[in-house]
């Protein structure tokens, strides 16, 4: 659902962006970690 947001995002981390968002729960905490 925010999936696609969150690639936006991490377009500079595209590369660590499919996995992360396997981990599901790990997607919101990964963003984070991407963005900051």
């Amino acid at each position: 659902m925010r999936m696609p947001i969150y690639r936006g995002k991490m377009e500079g981390s595209g590369s660590a962006a499919p996995p992360k968002f396997a981990a599901g729960d790990g997607t919101r905490h990964s963003c984070t970690h991407a963005a900051g």
